[in-house]
């Protein structure tokens, strides 16, 4: 299978912070997760919530390695959009998503 990805992916668990549910009328929501891989173009993540094609998310990602100091890892915040939803056998949701803005903290 020909892989047809612009960007390299990183396959290495990062955590995220997750807000959304701020425009249309929903209600305002926030959950921490995991990346499953993430890109300059976007992640792909599990959600404990449902999501919808079109939402636009707030993420807070920081690019901290295990065995290093979580406080000096450069964090970036950014806004996407979801693309895809799954859901999952125990329950949780996984998204996949595209950045729209990225902004280095």
């Amino acid at each position: 299978m020909i892989e047809r990805r612009r960007t390299q992916r990183l396959y290495e668990p990062i955590s995220l912070s997750v807000r959304g549910g701020q425009g249309k009328g929903g209600d305002p929501f926030e959950f921490e997760t995991v990346a499953r891989d993430i890109s300059g173009g976007g992640l792909c993540a599990t959600a404990p919530r449902i999501l919808s094609m079109g939402d636009r998310l707030r993420f807070s990602i920081q690019f901290a390695r295990a065995g290093t100091r979580p406080f000096r890892a450069p964090t970036v915040t950014t806004q996407g959009v979801v693309l895809r939803v799954q859901k999952l056998l125990d329950g949780t949701f996984l998204f996949a998503a595209a950045f729209t803005m990225l902004e280095i903290v």
